[in-house]
């Protein structure tokens, strides 16, 4: 497969990837591994800070009930 890429791509298979969104541009283009692991660590990210929001709101919750 890798071949029949090149071909068709006519070794320009990197701005293919640039312009379509497949691959991130840093300082350069990132390989698929850095991709994937920079968009696991910010989903991750953000999965913890909508749990800490969450963890805060209950317990805010939590203070009115026994206030009143």
């Amino acid at each position: 497969m890798a071949d029949k890429l090149k071909t068709a791509f006519h070794g320009q298979q990197s701005h293919f990837e640039k312009t379509m969104g497949i691959k991130l541009e840093w300082h350069h283009l990132l390989t698929e591994m850095q991709t994937t692991v920079l968009l696991t660590i910010v989903f991750l990210l953000g999965i913890a800070v909508l749990l800490i929001v969450d963890l805060i709101r209950s317990k805010e919750k939590e203070n009115v009930r026994t206030v009143d």
